[in-house]
């Protein structure tokens, strides 16, 4: 099952490493444990361009807006320079 979910701060994918801030606001908890099970097996996230990574592991996060959120942490040394996509859907 594909979930587009938004990226913030991907601008700042280089200085980071290897992680995604991720939310979608179809996610109205804020237990750890619902919004690890929103997105779920997803085993990779495909950016907007197409670039797709696999996933090595999700970690939830609690948001004060109340929209669920995770870092999502890819398996890739460095992303091709002049990307920055606010939307992904991960499958």
């Amino acid at each position: 099952m594909e979930k587009i979910i938004n990226i913030l701060e991907a601008q700042d994918f280089k200085n980071k490493g290897k992680f995604f801030y991720c939310t979608n606001d179809d996610i109205k908890s804020r237990s750890k444990d619902e919004i690890l099970n929103w997105f779920g097996s997803a085993e990779k996230i495909i950016l907007e361009n197409g670039n797709e990574f696999k996933i090595m592991s999700i970690g939830p996060m609690i948001s004060f807006t109340n929209i669920g959120a995770a870092l999502i942490k890819v398996d890739t040394k460095n992303i091709p320079a002049g990307i920055y996509p606010i939307t992904a859907r991960i499958h």
